[in-house]
Formats: C-alpha cells, structure tokens, sequence
C-alpha cells in the first residue's frame, strides 16, 4: 500500500518540511512556530497572487555531471504536488485555507490516537493538575492542547482551539490583518468565532481569579492577543492579581538554556503587552511593578508538577 493511501498528504505537510530543511540551524525549529510560519506565508510572501517560496538549503544529484546543483524550492514544491495529486486552485487563498483543513484534521487524528494509546493519561493530567494548582476546585483551566482532559477537581475546562474528538484549528495573530481581506479568515480570531457558533458549551472568564498560572505554554507569538485579552480583563496593573509561569528542566544537559528560554518568554511577552497599553511608561514598568509587589513567579516544577523549591 502506498504512503498517499495511508496518510493524504497535503500541501502544509510539504511546506513545513521544506522550511525546516531550508534552515540550518534545524535544531532551533518547534512545533509551535508552524503557526508564525503559516502567517509568513499567508501575509508576507505573496507575489501576484501566487505563492512565493524562500530559496532553500536543497541540492539534488545531477548524474550526468557527477556533482550537485542547488534547485529552487518553487520547483521542489512543484513536484512534490504534483507526485501527491494535490491540485492548486486559481484562488490560492481559498487552496491554502481548505489544505490547511486537511492538515488540521490530519494532526487532530494523530493526537487523538496518541491519547487513546496512553492508557494512564488520564491519571498523569490529574496528578499534574492537581500538584500545580493544589486541588482548586474553583480552577478554570484554559487547555492550548488538542486533547479532551477529565479533570476531577476542577470547575471548567475550556479547550481554546478546540478538541480532537470536535475540530481543531491552527490561527495566525490577527493584528496586522485587516477585517476586510480575505486573509483574515487565518486568524484565531475569525476561526475562534466560527467555532463557537456551533459550542454550547463555551464559557466566559469568571470574574473573581485571584490568580494566573501558565504551564507547558511556549508563549509563542501566534497567541499573544489572547493573552494581552486575559490581562486586560483582569486589569493585572492595577489590582492584586499574581501571575505565575510554571516550567520544567527536561533535559539537565540544557538547564541553562531552557531556564534562559523560559526567562525570555516571559519577558518578550510583557514587553508586547506593555506595547498595547495606553500610558506606555506603564506598560514599560509593568514587570518592574509586578516584581516589587510580589505578584509575578517563576517556577520550575518536576513533570509531575510538584516545585522543586518549596
């Protein structure tokens, strides 16, 4: 059977593998930042209507000169459509849209089976859960994972871009788009809309958090807005509201550079935020205020969630 039969590739599959060939420096590259990679292209690397695509650290045999040549990744791109049958629409827009569907469907599948396969999931999210927020059962969890969690002792768990056994998205920052191009149709803004729609269950923020906790977040730039919405809600300059980033050395050959990683995070994040505030010398002393009034922490916690100093 062939690979195409088990698996329908598509044309973000083939995108994001010649961006990460294309870069070097291939062990800097995450997951994460394939939504920054969809906005590069969406947005930026548009020429006549076509998509344009970076040249690329490739090279293929030339036989008959025994040496290699370097080939464009237009023309790798071109090919590999061309050998999975993926036929591109005259409305490239509307072809990136319905292609990025069938990558999303795709990655949903494969996260749900994951789960399914890990028979003690369940149990190790509860553990986790617990050990970070102390059994609060007044917790409301916003979940950035895809998978479904059946958390015992908390009050509402909400999956912000959705749910392996529902529908899932992938979304761009929506700042630098209009609301009148059709590119905007990409943002998380636009895909979070559509989908509550159709969710019954959505539930808005409770009002009385006294306390912000993240975990396991890269704090990537593709969800700042949302973040910046969080804080803004609960206006974090001027009240007492704590805000705690929780984290994990996962490899102690690193310790330095994800503590460093962890750090910078932080920090570009606030700087942003800082950025959207209407007095700017506020937004520029923002964590300066937090740190002298004891609100904001950084934390390093084992897998299990438990601190490592108490």
């Amino acid at each position: 059977m062939e690979l195409k039969e088990l698996y329908k590739v598509n044309f973000w599959d083939i995108y994001f593998l010649l961006i990460y060939l294309e870069d070097s420096n291939i062990t800097d590259k995450i997951w994460a930042n394939i939504e920054v990679e969809i906005k590069d292209l969406i947005i930026k690397t548009k020429i006549g209507g076509k998509v344009k695509f970076n040249k690329a650290l490739l090279f293929k045999k030339n036989k008959s000169l025994d040496s290699f040549s370097r080939i464009t990744t237009e023309e790798i791109a071109h090919q590999l459509l061309k050998n999975c049958e993926i036929n591109v629409n005259d409305d490239i827009n509307e072809f990136l849209f319905l292609e990025l569907n069938k990558f999303e469907s795709n990655f949903s599948n494969y996260v749900g089976n994951l789960v399914n396969q890990n028979k003690s999931y369940s149990e190790k999210a509860n553990e986790l859960f617990n050990n970070l927020v102390n059994a609060g059962k007044n917790t409301f969890l916003l979940s950035f994972n895809y998978s479904k969690l059946e958390l015992d002792n908390c009050k509402n768990v909400e999956n912000v871009h959705g749910v392996t056994n529902k529908k899932i998205i992938f979304g761009i920052e929506h700042k630098d788009i209009n609301v009148d191009n059709k590119e905007y149709k990409f943002t998380k803004t636009y895909r979070k809309l559509l989908s509550n729609l159709s969710d019954s269950t959505h539930k808005p923020l409770p009002r009385d958090i006294r306390t912000i906790k993240f975990f396991g977040h890269s704090l990537a730039e593709a969800d700042y807005s949302y973040f910046q919405s969080i804080f803004d809600f609960y206006s974090v300059y001027n009240t007492d509201v704590r805000i705690e980033f929780y984290f994990t050395v996962f490899n102690e050959d690193l310790r330095e550079s994800i503590i460093k990683a962890q750090l910078q995070s932080v920090t570009n994040m606030f700087n942003v935020y800082g950025l959207t505030m209407n007095n700017r010398d506020h937004g520029k002393n923002l964590v300066h205020k937090l740190m002298l009034e004891n609100r904001i922490h950084i934390i390093e916690v084992t897998s299990e969630g438990k601190r490592i100093h108490q």
